[in-house]
């Protein structure tokens, strides 16, 4: 999607050669030797060979903290536009029910007849050149409790540069696909991404709001005084 550099494809990469992981796993050790972070999980495969699946570190600084293995669960974060909102549309679109040339409104009635907003496209929310800006931080703002009225606000906030003019890595674009993926089947993309990628990929690890019996397992994310 979108454009970039032509790169060549290297077909026998790893051919032929021995892999060594002693310089990464290296990288690796000293980074958290420089509390860089506390741990990580780390996975190499060539092919159908797996090289190294393992945990190294804790799961945090303190003394006591339990050691990272590859059973530990972490947040990925704005991981999940790749890891579900991307994946899912181009389901879609390999299912026909969508196009990447889609205006949006198609999807919210109200853009076409907004002379900034009518030729804004599913290409442009995937490829983060649809002129919305990069955030909003709706959970530290009032009356934004519904994911409605966040999609409200989004539709209407101007533009901050012509869509296909630059690319400008944006949040609110992502959660209107999320919108959009919704409306077209009826179904949540936690439901979606389990059922077209991580199940059949045996991802038994991966998915939305973990359940408590894993709790133990999840790796904290960040210090938050917000929540």
């Amino acid at each position: 999607i979108g454009h970039g550099v032509e790169v060549k494809k290297n077909e026998k990469i790893f051919i032929d050669r021995k892999i060594d992981l002693e310089i990464p796993l290296k990288i690796i050790n000293n980074a958290i030797s420089d509390n860089i972070f506390p741990g990580a999980q780390i996975f190499v495969s060539k092919g159908d060979e797996i090289l190294i699946n393992k945990g190294i570190g804790h799961y945090t600084y303190h003394e006591k903290s339990k050691k990272v293995s590859i059973e530990s669960i972490y947040d990925v974060a704005s991981l999940t536009k790749v890891l579900a909102t991307t994946p899912v549309i181009m389901k879609l679109v390999q299912q026909k029910k969508i196009g990447l040339d889609y205006p949006l409104y198609h999807f919210y009635p109200e853009l076409e007849h907004d002379f900034n907003k009518k030729n804004l496209t599913i290409r442009h929310l995937l490829t983060h050149t649809s002129g919305l800006k990069a955030h909003e931080k709706y959970y530290e703002k009032e009356g934004f409790y519904s994911k409605n009225a966040i999609i409200k606000d989004i539709l209407a906030q101007d533009l901050i540069y012509k869509p296909d003019e630059r690319t400008v890595y944006s949040d609110l674009g992502i959660i209107l696909l999320l919108d959009i993926i919704e409306k077209i089947t009826g179904s949540k993309i936690d439901q979606l991404s389990k059922k077209y990628f991580y199940r059949p990929l045996d991802m038994n690890n991966t998915f939305f709001n973990p359940d408590v019996s894993v709790k133990d397992n999840i790796v904290p994310t960040e210090y938050d005084d917000h929540f």
